[in-house]
């Protein structure tokens, strides 16, 4: 399933509750020596999955969803920010729910986000899901951390828009040397 149809998942995903207030969260990526470091509002891990070809978890608090995948770079154009834009920006076109005059996309010091609206009909009563994606690469990998909040007011807004600007990667262990490398004297 891709991201943008997991978006659209959340967006069903109508939990009562409030945003919690943010917190230091740390995600490692399972044997890449790296971790994604960001301020969130609270949640639980609900499903992981880690093979070779991809990383990936969900989790919700409330009206808080979050997903966080790392793979082998699936964007033709390459992995700088404005490739990674472009391809993304394409698949939410394709998206019907997403209200295409709310895109914008703002640079971050490691990686990019792009945040938009997504509108559409839960039980007969139409509902707002206000969406952020930091996409970014590392170690040859292609990652985007999806959250999301469930008919959002002014400070649940505020409060996704600074968990992009905290996001930061970290690296754990030092990247391995490229094969025939040779260490320097």
């Amino acid at each position: 399933m891709n991201r943008i149809a997991l978006a659209g998942l959340a967006f069903f995903a109508l939990l009562a509750g409030q945003a919690a207030r943010a917190a230091d969260t740390r995600l490692a990526v399972p044997g890449q020596g790296w971790e994604v470091r960001f301020d969130a509002p609270a949640y639980e891990k609900k499903s992981e999955h880690d093979s070779p070809e991809q990383y990936r978890m969900a989790g919700n608090g409330g009206r808080f969803n979050l997903s966080f995948f790392v793979e082998a770079p699936t964007c033709a154009a390459g992995l700088g920010n404005e490739a990674l834009v472009g391809c993304y920006k394409e698949a939410l076109a394709r998206n019907p729910m997403v209200v295409p005059a709310t895109v914008r996309a703002s640079a971050l010091s490691k990686g990019v986000s792009v945040m938009y609206i997504i509108q559409g009909d839960w039980k007969g009563q139409k509902i707002s899901l206000f969406n952020v994606n930091v996409l970014f690469a590392h170690r040859g990998k292609q990652g985007d951390l999806h959250v999301s909040i469930v008919e959002p007011q002014s400070a649940d807004i505020e409060a996704l828009v600074k968990l992009a600007q905290s996001f930061d990667i970290v690296d754990t262990t030092p990247e391995p040397a490229a094969p025939g490398a040779s260490a320097a004297n």
